[in-house]
C-alpha cells in the first residue's frame, strides 16, 4: 500500500492515509521546548503573520512567480537577505516546502528547503529577532522524516535567519545528538497524549 500524506496548511494538521500524525512543531511546543507562552497574543500573532508572509515572499522568488513590484517594502530586505544568501552559498534548491513524515515513529513536518550546498542540506528560513535553539531540534526532526524515505541522506542542517538589514545570519546545527534529543521530546508528547483524560 502507498502511503499518503495530506498536510492542511490551514490548519497545520497532517494526516497519513488518514490518521493524524502530530507535526515537528507541534511535538516541541506540547513539550515545553518551544514555549511561547510569555510572550503576548497579539505580538505572536504579529510575528507569526509576518513570518508567513517572509516565508511567502522566499517561496515565490524561489519558484520564479513573485511580482517583485507588488512586495510589501517591509519584506524587501527579508528576501533580498535570502537572495543574498543563495547568492553567496551557491545554494541550489532541490525541493521547497515539500512534507516529510516518518511511518517508523509517527510524526510529519515540512522543511523550508532541502538542496545542494557541499552535500544534501536541509535549511530553515527564519526572520526573529533571534534564534532559538529549539531550531535545531526542529531541523532534526525533519532530517529524521525525510531519511526514512530518501535514497539521498540530508548531510547537513542550517538555519538562515533573514534580518531587516538585508543580511543573513547562518546557524550550522551540527550536534549528531539532536536526533536523539529530538526523539526523546517526540517520546514524552506520545506519553503525554497517551495519558490525556
Amino acid at each position: 500500500m502507498n502511503n499518503e500524506l495530506v498536510f492542511n496548511p490551514e490548519t497545520h494538521e497532517y494526516f497519513l492515509n488518514g490518521s493524524k500524525l502530530p507535526g515537528v512543531t507541534s511535538i516541541l511546543q506540547d513539550t515545553g521546548i518551544i514555549d511561547l507562552s510569555g510572550i503576548p497574543y497579539a505580538r505572536l500573532e504579529a510575528a507569526r503573520e509576518f513570518g508567513i508572509a517572509v516565508h511567502s515572499a522566499c517561496e515565490l522568488y524561489d519558484l520564479d512567480d513573485l511580482n517583485e513590484k507588488e512586495l510589501d517594502h517591509n519584506l524587501r530586505p527579508y528576501l533580498d537577505a535570502w537572495i543574498k544568501f543563495k547568492t553567496d552559498t551557491g545554494f541550489e534548491l532541490i525541493e521547497i516546502e515539500k512534507p516529510v513524515y516518518s511511518v517508523r515513529y509517527r510524526f510529519a513536518g515540512t522543511p523550508d528547503r532541502i538542496g545542494a550546498f557541499d552535500g544534501l542540506t536541509l535549511v530553515d528560513i527564519k526572520s526573529t529577532a533571534a534564534l532559538s535553539p529549539a531550531t535545531a531540534l526542529q531541523t532534526a526532526g525533519y532530517e529524521i522524516a525525510h531519511n526514512e524515505f530518501s535514497a539521498d541522506k540530508i548531510k547537513k542542517r542550517m538555519t538562515v535567519l533573514l534580518t531587516a538589514n538585508g543580511e543573513y545570519k547562518l546557524e550550522p546545527h551540527k550536534d549528531k545528538n539532536d536526533i536523539n534529543v529530538f526523539l526523546a521530546a517526540l517520546s514524552v508528547f506520545n506519553w503525554r497524549n497517551n495519558h490525556r483524560k
